[in-house]
């Protein structure tokens, strides 16, 4: 088993008996039975399985579960969780009523501040959360540097071999998708910059071909006038 299966599979453990002395929920073993279902986590970290998706959430940490027949909705109100797929389910996903959109999500939200980091392309979603907005607004998405992914995920994990156990699984996987990214990147810039060539060699071609009609145009004019 991989570093990295082990690292995901170890930041969701914890155990079941301490979890519960410390696990809120309202109402009352409302998981996976009755919508919404409010959770809350004190002292320990507490885990459970939502229709094929892990659901780790960190101390400290409120969440609001609302199902329907299409969807499952995770709104985290404060606090961490990590979230990771093992079955695909008929149901959409949705973080704060946007779409999970990895297998492998790492979320925080800590007053209007909620951001989304997807482990499979290492891109980091921020959004600013209002009361009286619908929906997230997404503030940025973009790759995430070495700094700010150490300073991210160094909060999932309580134990520091397991840590850079993790990084040192993480690093190979982020210098790949950042050189893939940096190439596509490129080749969107090289293609921009042809196509504003392009643009560029029609115009001077219009431009050229105008020059010449309106210096036909004068010159026929001219022989008009002075040949009579």
């Amino acid at each position: 088993m991989s570093y990295l299966k082990i690292a995901l599979l170890l930041i969701s453990t914890c155990f079941s008996l301490l979890c519960r002395a410390q696990t809120i929920l309202v109402p009352e073993n409302c998981l996976n039975r009755i919508s919404p279902c409010l959770i809350r986590t004190q002292e320990s970290i507490y885990k459970f399985i939502l229709d094929g998706k892990q659901v780790v959430m960190l101390e400290g940490t409120i969440l609001k579960i609302k199902t329907n027949e299409k969807k499952h909705n995770l709104e985290v109100i404060e606090g961490r969780i990590s979230v990771i797929t093992q079955n695909k389910s008929l149901k959409l996903l949705t973080i704060n009523d946007k779409t999970a959109d990895g297998d492998k999500l790492l979320v925080s939200r800590f007053l209007g501040d909620l951001k989304i980091l997807n482990l499979g392309d290492f891109i980091l979603k921020e959004y600013g959360v209002e009361p009286a907005m619908s929906k997230p607004d997404l503030i940025r998405s973009e790759f995430i540097n070495k700094s700010d992914f150490i300073s991210f995920t160094r909060h999932y994990f309580q134990d520091t071999k397991l840590y850079n156990r993790f990084l040192a699984a993480q690093a190979p996987l982020w210098k790949s998708e950042f050189l893939r990214q940096n190439n596509s990147q490129t080749k969107v810039l090289q293609r921009s910059i042809a196509s504003e060539k392009e643009k560029t060699k029609r115009e001077a071609s219009i431009r050229a071909h105008e020059a010449a009609q309106l210096k036909k145009l004068r010159e026929t004019f001219f022989y008009r006038t002075f040949s009579r």
